[in-house]
């Protein structure tokens, strides 16, 4: 029961994410608001390192490391797509693949999720299919048709990003009990050095305006 209430907060937690996220990159470029929204948790992350406890930091830094690169990736589509598409079918799309992933691997592995999450997952992709078809039919206005473009917009990115997150759970899932929250110091130090260097190449502010 724990566990499921856990899951919960983090969904809500994902979700106001999300909808700040997809605000934020109608406003400034995606590697900016990623960058900054992943220095934020680092610091929210140290905050809290002094106050738990670890028998094995080294292994949940280098799965937690691996899972930034995935996480990283998976931020940075996620907010490309919010800000091209329509948040209300990206962020939905993203979420729903980033479960599926780690279903998907643990029947690949062997494990047997329950009956009911098994169902869930197949009327969960039904949905997204659903969500994500747009095509337009002939006979429509321009209205409609635009209306049909700007939904497609985003949701290779919105696939992509599942797809990411759902890699990110799954290496997440290696760390063990005993890393205590130090897998999460990992990602968070690989997701800014990496939207770092992209900033730097790519000669972008790393600073967004006042506004």
């Amino acid at each position: 029961m724990t566990a499921i209430l856990l899951a919960l907060g983090a969904a809500i937690t994902y979700g106001a994410a999300d909808f700040l996220g997809g605000l934020a990159t109608r406003r400034l470029n995606a590697l900016s608001v990623v960058l900054i929204s992943q220095v934020v948790g680092l610091a929210i992350v140290g905050a809290v390192l002094p106050f738990t406890e670890a028998d094995d930091p080294s292994q949940g830094l280098v799965w937690g490391a691996g899972a930034g690169v995935a996480g990283a990736i998976g931020v940075i589509l996620l907010y490309r797509g919010l800000a091209r598409g329509r948040m209300s079918i990206i962020a939905p799309i993203t979420a729903v693949e980033a479960a599926a992933v780690p279903v998907i691997f643990a029947l690949i592995t062997r494990e047997r999720p329950g009956t009911a999450a098994l169902v869930g997952i197949g009327l969960a992709l039904v949905a997204v299919t659903l969500i994500s078809s747009s095509a337009s039919e002939p006979g429509q206005d321009e209205e409609t048709v635009a209306g049909d473009r700007a939904a497609a917009s985003g949701l290779m990115e919105a696939f992509g990003a599942g797809v990411s997150f759902g890699v990110f759970f799954i290496l997440l899932d290696n760390t063990g009990d005993s890393s205590g929250v130090w897998p999460l110091v990992g990602t968070k130090v690989t997701s800014v050095a990496i939207v770092a260097l992209l900033l730097v190449v790519k000669r972008m502010p790393a600073r967004p305006d006042r506004s």
